[in-house]
């Protein structure tokens, strides 16, 4: 009765709001100068000409795109990283993948915490040829979204009609790696219905030890056109993945080192935990969202649900006294994620005024342990783009948030918390398509389902593994006690910055940075990366302060360049356990090459550098590295050949302490279309 009762009132206040008499603007604008718009290609049609683009098409064509992620890479300031447990991270300014909101067409769909490998948001599952663009909002700026003080990045999918066309491609690659994927798009003949179907099918032996992987996923996009004005976007992936479960490839005397041997055909890796042999994961994954959109107005549900299962087998002991633990599971959880989204935009005067109401709620069920959480959500927000005249335009936005945390069990079981954000932005025209801005905004982060979790139920380690680390003998309520309450973050976020278009073919962006965090959650993972589970707590004030370098060159048709670069560094301070900030590096550079000859010949070569990263202790620090990857592709009529090489130099580097990454390798594709 009592959701009823506020779904009831939800839809009674947005109806209310949307009566307002008001002359309706025609199209939404996001005041936040700090956007970067990736797209398909240099859009001539997009309005704001100092946005920075990204021709990510060509690359795309080229082999060199996988991912969503990929397209990622080469925005500065945007860490995207890759585990050995084959998960994607993305994260900004600074900040690890948690302060970093995702969304689909607006829906949040990564806000669960990082928990067993940080796979709640599957990547490689949204299909790049179905993306129209994606918006980059760095910081805490935008009232639209909660949680973020990283940033924000809102993958658009396609909506317009497009010619009727399949595409079938077929990719192998190193350790016996191959996929296939079968598309198929169009729309009808009167543009008012449109589709895009895909399907995937994917396998690999695995670089490391164990760690093999199957999947396939289904993707599907329909839109359709009521009237002019009016649009229907259902949009809905079907994921199943399963891999092995690395284990470690030495000879350090480990019960699991001593079972199994080494094996010199894999790197040598370390043991994650010390006792385990075999064993494989899998996770089935279904995202829906349905968006109603009108010139004006835009109302959307989405439900992303996640099942994960965990298989081990486990050894005890050395030598005649070594007992062997046969495949059973360890872990057994559903991820259920939905919300809904209303919005409105309208003019009155020189004001461009977006304001809407959400919420959310995210159930995360361990059946293993029989636990259950939720963390339901409500939120309004307002943000006004004032022209205040023809030069300066001023950005006002406030945001309320009200979480309420319920568990069925542990030594948290509520928790409620509500918090205003104000937020203030000022772009000020100081020439030809050049800008000056700077803004400043509070922001609010409430603790994860996964930081409860953790929290509430994982220290009753019998190992006793964490305790010799930490607090030797404490049994768990003492230890709860030293842990403390998990506080929801605080603080302000400040930039100012000067972008400029310096003609068609430049553009040009430099943006400073600085975040006060208050009450920062921390998740420590001891001094050998195996905590498990990590421990959670709060840090009471931690600063990151940084500057970032971007621009993009068109040299002539066929030639273009991107380049960019990002400083930034982390203190902290009352630190209960001294355990390191899970960081980012101090610095990164990317620098872009592309070519087209227009006669279907591509070719890309992108420099990535990552700096120093802190790990798992301030003795063990990740050292820098730099990447190369190098891509060819062909086309002639409906036949399209790529070559990509990744780590072209044979660089050696780690993103895990004691888990090296793959040298040089490669893939190669063929793809046909009729």
């Amino acid at each position: 009765m009592k959701k009823y009762k506020k779904a009831v009132l939800f839809f009674t206040v947005a109806n209310c709001l949307s009566n307002l008499s008001y002359v309706y603007a025609d199209e939404l604008t996001n005041f936040n100068m700090d956007t970067i718009v990736v797209v398909a290609s240099r859009d001539k049609n997009y309005k704001d000409k100092t946005a920075t683009t990204i021709n990510v098409r060509d690359k795309i064509d080229a082999g060199q795109i996988h991912t969503v992620a990929d397209i990622l890479q080469d925005i500065p300031g945007i860490v995207v990283q890759r585990g050995q447990n084959s998960g994607i991270w993305v994260s900004m300014r600074g900040l690890n993948h948690e302060r970093t909101v995702i969304a689909i067409n607006g829906n949040v769909v990564e806000n669960i915490g990082e928990i067993k490998y940080a796979r709640a948001l599957e990547w490689d599952g949204i299909p790049v040829n179905n993306v129209k663009r994606i918006e980059i909002i760095r910081g805490a700026g935008s009232a639209k979204y909660g949680g973020a003080i990283g940033g924000i990045i809102n993958i658009i999918t396609k909506d317009e009609p497009s010619e009727v066309q399949t595409t079938l491609r077929q990719t192998y690659g190193s350790w016996g790696t191959w996929k296939t994927t079968l598309t198929n798009q169009g729309s009808d003949d009167k543009g008012k219905f449109s589709w895009h179907i895909s399907a995937d099918k994917q396998k690999s032996d695995g670089y490391y030890r164990n760690n093999d992987s199957s999947g396939n996923d289904v993707n599907l996009n329909l839109n359709y056109n009521l009237t002019k004005d009016k649009k229907l976007n259902l949009l809905y992936s079907k994921i199943n993945k399963r891999e092995g479960i690395i284990v470690g490839n030495n000879v350090n005397g480990s019960p699991a080192s001593s079972y199994l041997g080494y094996d010199s055909s894999y790197p040598t890796t370390e043991n994650a935990p010390q006792n385990w042999v075999g064993g494989y994961r899998e996770w089935k994954t279904d995202n829906l969202g349905l968006n109603y959109t009108t010139a004006t107005t835009s109302l959307s549900f989405y439900k992303y649900k996640q099942s994960r299962q965990e298989y081990v087998e486990k050894v005890t002991g050395k030598g005649k006294g070594m007992v062997f633990y046969p495949l059973s599971l360890d872990w057994d959880s559903d991820i259920d994620n939905y919300g809904v989204n209303w919005q409105k935009n309208l003019t009155v005067d020189d004001h461009k005024i977006i304001y809407g109401l959400q919420y959310k709620k995210m159930k995360f069920d361990i059946h293993t342990s029989d636990s259950e959480y939720e963390l339901p959500a409500e939120a309004a927000f307002i943000q006004d783009d004032w022209q205040l005249n023809d030069l300066t335009t001023v950005g006002m936005a406030l945001r309320y948030d009200h979480y309420k945390f319920d568990a069925g069990q542990g030594g948290i079981t509520s928790a409620s918390y509500s918090q205003l954000t104000p937020k203030l932005n000022i772009v000020r025209k100081i020439g030809n398509e050049s800008y000056l801005y700077a803004g400043a905004g509070r922001f609010f982060r409430a603790p994860t389902v996964a930081d409860y979790s953790r929290w509430n139920t994982g220290y009753n380690d019998t190992t006793g593994a964490y305790r010799d680390e930490y607090d030797s003998g404490a049994n768990l309520e003492a230890w709860q006690e030293k842990l403390g309450v998990p506080e929801p973050e605080k603080g302000m976020s400040y930039e100012i910055g000067w972008r400029k278009a310096i003609n068609s073919r430049t553009n040009i962006r430099l943006t400073g940075f600085y975040n006060d965090i208050t009450n920062y959650i921390n998740v420590g993972f001891g001094s050998n990366s195996n905590l498990t589970p990590p421990i959670v707590y709060n840090v009471d004030n931690v600063k990151v302060k940084g500057v970032e370098i971007f621009g993009d060159y068109k040299l002539n048709k066929n030639w273009a360049f991107v380049a960019g670069y990002t400083r930034q560094s982390t203190d902290k301070t009352s630190d209960r356990f001294a355990a390191p900030l899970k960081g980012l590096p101090d610095s990164t550079a990317n620098i872009g090459v592309r070519y087209n000859n227009f006669q279907g010949f591509l070719t890309a070569l992108d420099l990535r550098y990552m700096g120093e990263t802190s790990a798992s202790s301030e003795a063990s620090n990740l050292k820098a590295y730099t990447v190369a990857d190098l891509t060819f592709s062909y086309t002639i009529k409906k036949h399209t050949i790529n070559l990509a090489i990744n780590n072209l130099f044979d660089n050696d580097y780690e993103i895990n302490n004691g888990f090296p990454m793959p040298g040089i390798n490669y893939s190669v594709s063929y793809q046909y279309s009729f």
